[in-house]
């Protein structure tokens, strides 16, 4: 059936991001904030620092389809015990890798070991994570999609992971119709292609669903190199946490670089923060409407490319406060994914491309656990 905003939205290689983000409607009010506070009088009066939050345990809205049932702590699967002659797909989305899998039907989860193995990018094929995936017939036809982290956690989403399997899906001939439904364990995903995608590069568009706040806006308040950020707990099927420099919110754009943020020493720390981990992204308002830079430390992989779900909760979060349009283009240090909100029922649309890589054939000792 169409979308929430009864069509896609079109990346039209001619036209300038500038020029698209230009031709939609821009009626969100502007942020409105006391232009006679200065920075220490704001962040005292409205900021608590940050601390450990108790984050609820990850929803697992789509794990009956995806074949859990009964004691979790059953054995231990790896992909040996699917077919002796197994492949996977590797796609990248911006950068963000992912090792695809396809089977008939799904084990319960995989060992924790054997997907560190096989995601490790000097001893394994090296991924940023791994998906399985099965086709349920219909009509009409949809997928489920098992998502794992390279450190062998289990994922609810992937905004760019989800592109990537839409993309092997359709181009392994296993998907007839441009638009059709993925079961992910943070709920139903519609995914639709834009133009064909039974080649090695496709557009993708895919409906990510609600965003919603697990803490009042701008409620975190944290330095980083000399430079005040305020930060807001969101949820998209997976947590976030956002941070927007002050000085932006007061309307003094750009004049941030985010390349001088040692994300390796900030992410790990502020992780460890939240019982469950969180995803944390750092985003710059550009001097150009509608434009933001991202950096992102991702929950079980690390510093990546890009993050679908991370952009998506950024978009969602600066168009909810009046900061953008209803549409921002988020440059990703892998390229820009661009997100749109429909302002009727509040589910954010997020466009990007997926390229194939190649067809890899696991040796033995990757296949079986040790």
């Amino acid at each position: 059936m169409p979308g929430a905003l009864g069509g896609v939205l079109s990346l039209n290689p001619k036209r300038s991001l500038r020029c698209f983000i230009a031709s939609l409607d821009n009626q969100v009010k502007p942020l409105q904030l006391n232009r006679r506070e200065s920075g220490s009088e704001f962040l005292a009066k409205t900021c608590r620092p940050l601390r450990t939050r108790n984050l609820s345990q990850p929803k697992r809205v789509g794990s009956a389809l995806l074949g859990y049932s009964g004691n979790p702590c059953r054995r231990r699967l790896s992909l040996s015990t699917m077919s002796p002659n197994f492949e996977l797909d590797k796609f990248e989305a911006l950068g963000n890798d992912f090792l695809i899998g396809v089977v008939d039907a799904p084990p319960e989860r995989l060992d924790q070991n054997y997907v560190r193995r096989i995601c490790d990018r000097r001893f394994g094929i090296g991924a940023d994570g791994l998906i399985i995936s099965a086709i349920t017939p219909g009509p009409p036809q949809s997928a489920t999609m098992m998502l794992y982290n390279a450190d062998g956690t289990r994922a609810e989403m992937s905004g760019n992971g989800i592109r990537c399997l839409a993309h092997a899906l359709w181009r392994r001939g296993l998907i007839a119709s441009p638009r059709f439904d993925i079961a992910t364990d943070a709920g139903v995903k519609e995914v639709q292609a834009q133009g064909r995608a039974d080649g090695d590069l496709a557009h993708i568009q895919v409906e990510m669903g609600k965003v919603s706040y697990l803490g009042a806006p701008f409620s975190i308040a944290e330095n980083f190199g000399g430079v005040d950020y305020l930060g807001t707990e969101l949820e998209i099927g997976n947590p976030h946490l956002v941070f927007v420099p002050f000085a932006q919110l007061e309307g003094a754009l750009g004049g941030v670089d985010l390349d001088t943020l040692d994300l390796a020493v900030l992410g790990p720390v502020i992780e460890a923060r939240y019982e469950h981990g969180i995803n944390i992204e750092w985003v710059s308002l550009s001097t150009t409407p509608g434009e933001v830079d991202l950096r992102v430390w991702e929950r079980g992989a690390g510093i990546t490319l890009a993050c679908g779900t991370g952009s998506t909760a950024s978009a969602y979060l600066l168009i909810n406060q009046g900061l953008s349009g209803p549409a921002v283009a988020v440059r990703n240090p892998g390229g820009v994914l661009v997100l749109k909100r429909d302002p009727d029922n509040e589910t954010m649309l997020l466009v990007g491309p997926s390229s194939f890589v190649a067809t890899i054939s696991p040796a033995a000792q990757l296949l079986y656990e040790s």
